[in-house]
């Protein structure tokens, strides 16, 4: 009796945790959008991440600054969450001027690594147009970024980035 016991309670343990795990991939969400500048001009290079303390996707930056969001897979969306959404890779040729306004400048806000990133990048390209980040830094890291997203919520949205600020 009590080894039929055992085993029915297991098979009823292995059925409720089977139930979950199944329930918790449904419920995510398909998410795509844009990514632009504020006056409308997409941001079509990059890396678009979200980010929780457990969990991270990303998406690749297309032509019109499009993105579909994957975790696991290409596009198959986010769990609920709340999200800190930042941008890799966001780079185009640069000015030799620019490069050395960057590395001298400042670290705004914290961003010293950035700003290594930066000198680093310009060191191993002497050869190269120098790359700069075209959009402003604050965009690039989980702890600066001001962009958030919410699931369940939207299913598609856009992102406004703003470029550098000039000096």
């Amino acid at each position: 009796m009590t080894h039929h016991f055992i085993f029915r309670l297991f098979l009823v343990l292995a059925a409720v945790l089977i139930s979950l795990v199944a329930g918790g991939c449904s419920q995510k969400q398909k998410l795509g959008g844009q990514v632009a500048f504020p006056d409308g001009t997409p941001l079509e290079y990059g890396t678009i991440y979200f980010a929780t303390d457990t969990y991270l996707a990303r998406a690749k930056l297309g032509p019109g600054g499009k993105y579909d969001v994957g975790s696991l897979g290409d596009a198959d969306g986010l769990p609920p969450g709340n999200y800190k959404v930042y941008i890799v890779g966001a780079i185009a040729e640069g000015t030799d001027e620019w490069v050395e306004e960057l590395v001298s400048a400042p670290a705004v806000g914290g961003d010293e690594a950035a700003v290594q990133t930066a000198q680093t990048a310009s060191n191993m390209r002497p050869t190269t147009a120098p790359m700069r980040t075209i959009i402003d830094l604050k965009y690039t890291r989980p702890e600066t970024t001001p962009l958030e997203f919410t699931v369940p919520g939207e299913k598609t949205f856009h992102f406004v980035v703003e470029p550098p600020p000039k000096k």
